[in-house]
């Protein structure tokens, strides 16, 4: 209890003890069988309050305490409302002793207080006025007003309020029952104890009457309540009826998987008091399960890998429906079991709530065995579907569907879109080799390799009998160019087959439309030319039909002969560098901004060092595609917020080998930087990776490029660690000179550094832990 409610009540139960002390004291002894009479009869009669409208109620018990404060004054009126108070405190529920206290007072303060004030006022001339309206209203004013406070101070809200809420509607009925009141006092005063029963004992009839009638008049209200209830729940059966129906034409209107699950997920009406949360269903061949849901943008999404829970394996087994406690008791997860041709296909989960649980067996049953009919008709012609779309051999399409796909892109243009034809080389050597089983493997192989490299939106297909096509929607020549390169290098890799060793070569001809007006289907016959070229110039390599500049002259053949002259070479560099570009940029952010300033910090130097401008050239593209190998490392290793360990160490180490593997197979494009590629992780001690050659024996660009790299990765930030303040990074170089990096180049870094960061050149600043400085710098 609050202190200042705790000093309000005590306050209050001590000035009414004093009361009730007081008036024990002055008990008019002349009076006593009257007292007592009035007083027992108030006790019986506050047993029988009377029920009135907004959940309130009153007692008969007030007009015979007021008629003793009229008859026998004040300290009886005190008295009598003792009487009711204490019954009124005890019956129908018992309270605390000191709350028993406070109710006593609360009657018998404003007891005392108008009979004094009708003493007083006596021989006044409006007494009349005093005693059937003003002394009243007082009473009940001063009882109600005690109790608000008493209310106010326990719940912080305002007096004002809870007395409008509470009493402002019982005033009419006290003022009423005061004149009751009076009456009984009339009553008294003529016929004593005998005209007080009189008047008492039809007012009880009347009551029990009155009684009867609210009671009478709730049972009324209860049944219309009920039958509106039952009126409710017949609308929404009929509404549900009219819902689920619609529902039905819905789900039985289309045959595609996705718009009839979006259908059975859809809310039938506002009337029907479930939601469907998810469906797991069961595979054609029963044992794989697959979980179907709609996000917030109402777009159905696939868990392959579901794992059936214990509830819903329990389903499938029985067929029956389960009850499962969600959303902290107010709502059920209803788990149906999802029939049709006479077995469970799925298991639905609805939400629903609680209290509606019994109503809507007949509905639900409906709704489940519509969506069961019509989902087994949707998976059934989706299964049809894939069968009729689908190389039986490799599982990738058909050319039925890549041709439909063709026409669609037809009628629908969007550009760029890139075409890669993939023709198998001497496919029909290892079929006489090793016989068609082995020749089945290798087609098969060759085109999980293709699924993988395939971005999500390319549409792999088997083109022929030993081609392969790539139809990539969206794609630029560059982008079509990486996936081919990551694929070429993945098909050089010799592979074990049946128990035989076999090596493995695709042609690649790549073609690309570039315009709203171009035709795509002749920029397939542009990728099968390009693919020609390929097959006819060695096979086993790329080429792309943009650049063809004789129909005997492919770019990339992955020969060391020199095909495209010097012009043309830097073109294409310089447009396959852009394109790579963007796929690290697309990978990691980070590593393309680091290479896009190793590069800057490496022209600055070359420029200070005064070399000519073909070698300042091939120093900067060197240097854009130092890091193109971390395309190849995983994206825990290439993107981990800590320190590497030795096994991701030696992982991130396979980068130079892995970027000089990409860049070898575009010919001799980049012939002239792979030596930067590879080794711009040496030492000038001989420690450095992957070979271990001392650096010195290497060219120039190579060491350019080494210090650039360190020194840009000591002064990015990085994901594992802030950047190192330019201080560290110019000390750390200074102590290496000789041991990791070439000394008379660091020399001449640092002027650059210093000409182009003055500002920063003595940038001072703490760090932590030393060990990061030599982790940046081995990156």
């Amino acid at each position: 209890m609050k202190t200042s409610l705790r000093l309000y009540v005590y306050t209050i139960n001590i000035i009414g003890l004093a009361l009730v002390a007081y008036s024990l004291q002055q008990f008019p002894k002349g009076f006593f069988l009257d007292a007592v009479i009035f007083i027992v009869l108030a006790g019986v009669v506050q047993l029988m309050p009377v029920a009135l409208a907004k959940q309130s109620w009153v007692s008969v018990s007030f007009s015979i305490a007021y008629a003793s404060v009229l008859l026998l004054g004040s300290e009886i009126g005190v008295l009598t409302s003792v009487a009711i108070g204490l019954v009124g405190s005890t019956y129908p529920k018992r309270l605390k002793p000191h709350k028993v206290i406070f109710n006593i007072a609360c009657l018998a303060i404003p007891a005392y207080i108008s009979g004094e004030i009708l003493h007083l006022t006596l021989e006044s001339g409006m007494f009349w006025l005093y005693e059937f309206l003003l002394v009243p209203l007082l009473f009940y004013s001063l009882n109600s007003s005690l109790i608000t406070f008493a209310i106010a101070l326990t719940t912080n809200e305002s007096p004002g309020r809870i007395w409008n809420e509470n009493y402002r509607w019982p005033m009419l009925n006290y003022l009423l029952l005061a004149w009751i009141g009076i009456g009984l006092y009339r009553a008294y005063e003529v016929l004593n104890v005998l005209g007080l029963m009189i008047f008492v004992l039809p007012l009880i009839m009347a009551r029990y009457s009155f009684k009867l009638y609210i009671d009478q008049t709730n049972k009324v209200q209860q049944h219309m309540e009920s039958l509106q209830t039952a009126n409710g729940m017949l609308n929404r059966k009929v509404n549900e009826v009219a819902a689920l129906q619609k529902h039905a034409l819905l789900m039985g209107t289309s045959l595609n998987l996705e718009s009839t699950l979006q259908t059975v997920f859809a809310r039938v009406s506002d009337e029907v008091p479930y939601q469907a949360l998810y469906i797991v269903w069961r595979s054609a061949d029963g044992e794989h399960f697959e979980q179907y849901k709609v996000n917030e943008l109402f777009d159905v999404e696939l868990d392959k890998s579901a794992e059936v829970d214990s509830s819903i394996a329990h389903v499938f087994e029985s067929g029956k429906r389960l009850v499962l406690t969600a959303r902290e008791q107010t709502h059920v997860k209803l788990l149906c079991p999802m029939i049709a041709q006479g077995n469970v296909q799925g298991v639905m989960a609805l939400l629903c709530p609680r209290d509606l649980l019994e109503e809507i067996d007949s509905s639900l049953d409906v709704y489940v065995s519509h969506g069961a009919a019509a989902l087994s008709n949707a998976f059934l012609y989706h299964r049809l579907e894939k069968v009729a779309n689908t190389d039986n051999l490799t599982k990738l399409y058909n050319r039925h569907f890549f041709a439909r796909k063709l026409s669609e892109m037809r009628q629908a243009p969007h550009v760029p879109n890139t075409v890669i034809i993939m023709d198998f080389d001497n496919f029909k050597d290892i079929n006489n080799r090793y016989g068609h089983h082995v020749g089945d493997l290798a087609l098969h192989y060759v085109a999980s390799l293709i699924r993988v490299e395939a971005r999500v939106q390319d549409i792999p297909v088997r083109y022929g009998g030993d081609e392969f096509a790539l139809l990539m929607p969206n794609a630029t020549e560059e982008v079509g160019l990486i996936v081919a390169a990551r694929l070429l290098e993945q098909i050089r890799m010799p592979v074990e087959l049946d128990g035989h060793l076999l090596s493995i070569s695709l042609s690649f001809g790549i073609a690309t439309c570039f315009d709203v007006n171009c035709e795509i289907r002749e920029t397939v016959k542009q990728a099968d030319k390009a693919a020609y070229f390929s097959k006819a110039s060695g096979k086993g390599c790329i080429t792309l039909y943009s650049q063809i500049q004789s129909e005997n002259q492919p770019v990339y053949t992955g020969t060391s002969s020199s095909i495209v002259p010097r012009a043309e070479e830097v073109e294409s560099r310089r447009s396959i560098t852009k394109g790579l570009l963007h796929a690290l940029k697309a990978r990691d952010v980070v590593t393309y901004n680091h290479s896009i300033q190793v590069a800057t910090y490496c022209v600055w130097l070359a420029q200070h060092l005064g070399l000519p401008p073909e070698e300042i050239e091939r120093v900067r593209f060197g240097a854009l595609l130092h890091d193109i190998g971390k395309l190849g490392i995983q994206d825990q290793v290439l993107k981990k917020a800590a320190l590497l360990n030795r096994a991701e160490h030696i992982n991130m180490r396979t980068h130079p080998v892995v970027g000089h593997d990409i860049l070898r197979h575009f010919g001799t494009v980049y012939d002239s930087i792979l030596p930067i590629l590879l080794s711009h992780h040496e030492r000038m001690d001989g420690q450095g990776y992957p070979h271990g050659i001392e650096a010195s024996k290497l060219d120039q660009a190579v060491r350019i490029v080494t210090i650039a790299d360190a020194f840009d990765s000591m002064t990015r930030d990085s994901c594992y660690r802030d950047k190192l303040p330019m201080h560290w990074a110019v000390e750390e170089l200074r102590r290496c000179k000789g041991t990791q990096f070439d000394p008379e180049l660091v020399d001449h870094f640092l002027e650059v550094v210093q000409k182009h960061f003055p500002d920063r050149w003595m940038d001072q600043g703490e760090i932590s832990d030393p060990a990061l400085v030599r982790e940046a710098s081995l990156q």
